[in-house]
């Protein structure tokens, strides 16, 4: 059909066999017997097929996406890595993305990917369980458990970001699993943040309104 697309890379530019986008983007192709791409340049493109006997509920339709899924996810090729249908379809990165997954960065290169970033969870659990009885005047405190872990990946992710550089920005040396990881640390620090800033303001406001309950006597001592 044109546009970069070969049978060895058809799989990085369809959202369809993207394991998490595909869930949605490979459903609704299925119903609408479409099927959506995107080329070298990041820009989609909708080709209508013809599909007899084709799936008319979005449950049936989910189900044989599903399936489809499983079957392409044991071939060599495996499947994009979750959510790669994103990183292909932008402009910048189309085309490395594409190229990354021709060459192994796919759903087989996944469990070696998460190995490092469970050593981390491992190493500052086991630094947690370590120190604390050692030191009683360290409350338990989850916020302070969520920052160790959240500067253990940082640092992780810097390393990782060292090796690819020492590799001359080779893309294919960054731990995919681990930058999610940081990425969804600090989105639930930051919230945690806000959430506990937001309790502080509150009690602030009741603090002093219970102060102005007591009158002006009180204001005036």
């Amino acid at each position: 059909i044109g546009d970069g697309f070969t049978p060895n890379n058809h799989r990085a530019l369809t959202p369809g066999h993207d394991p998490l986008i595909g869930l949605i983007a490979g459903t609704a192709d299925i119903l609408g017997s479409t099927m959506t791409y995107t080329n070298y340049a990041g820009a989609i493109q909708v080709m209508d097929i013809m599909e007899v006997g084709a799936p008319t509920s979005v449950f049936e339709a989910l189900i044989t996406e599903i399936l489809h899924l499983l079957s392409d996810v044991v071939t060599p090729a495996g499947l994009p890595l979750p959510g790669w249908a994103a990183v292909a379809s932008t402009e910048r990165f189309a085309g490395t993305a594409v190229t990354m997954y021709t060459k192994g960065y796919d759903t087989w290169h996944l469990g070696p990917m998460m190995v490092p970033v469970a050593a981390v969870n491992a190493l500052t659990t086991a630094y947690w369980s370590i120190r604390y009885p050692d030191d009683h005047d360290l409350p338990i405190d989850d916020d302070r458990i969520q920052a160790i872990g959240l500067i253990a990946h940082g640092v992780a992710a810097a390393g990782d970001l060292t090796t690819m550089l020492a590799t001359g920005g080779n893309p294919l040396a960054l731990n995919y699993v681990q930058w999610l990881t940081l990425a969804r640390r600090v989105a639930k620090h930051s919230a945690r943040r806000t959430r506990s800033s937001a309790l502080v303001t509150l009690d602030d406001v009741e603090a002093n309104q219970l102060f102005l309950n007591r009158g002006w006597s009180a204001i005036i001592e």
